[in-house]
């Protein structure tokens, strides 16, 4: 999820660039070209992978239901930005991407300091991890 944050937000950030300035044919084939790599680093990163830390944050004894509200929050901000966005690009696309850009930083951030590595764990395992995770500058996990 971080290297795919990293991507997502370079892209977004060539991109707020490339928008603020004056438009021409061969500046919109660029912007495309950097909508493409934000994709290909959502696509393999916060697209599904997201999904499974939902399913495995939670202890044991309230994933389920607490899987099913974090399901339900995703879809209601992704229909508040799918819902937002026109007017805010409308008032300034280079800002719309700038603004998410911040966002994804801060999300990946995030990711880095406070998610706990689970692959190859059990259950268990992984409840044990969240439990003991403590945010460090440098992650031996890596």
């Amino acid at each position: 999820m971080v290297t795919g944050g990293i991507i997502m937000m370079f892209a977004l950030i060539a991109n707020a660039i490339l928008s603020s300035l004056s438009q021409s044919e061969t500046v919109g084939w660029i912007v495309i070209v950097f909508a493409g790599i934000f994709i290909i680093g959502f696509a393999y990163s916060w697209g599904p992978v997201v999904w499974v830390v939902c399913a495995e944050f939670f202890p044991l004894r309230s994933r389920g239901k607490a899987n099913g509200l974090t399901t339900m929050s995703n879809w209601i901000m992704t229909t508040v930005v799918g819902a937002c966005f026109p007017a805010a690009q409308e008032a300034s696309l280079a800002g719309c991407f700038a603004f998410f850009s911040v966002i994804i930083f801060l999300g990946t951030n995030m990711v880095y300091f406070y998610q706990a590595e689970t692959a190859n764990k059990t259950i268990l395992e992984i409840d044990e991890a969240y439990a003991k995770h403590e945010p460090k500058l440098v992650r031996k996990d890596w």
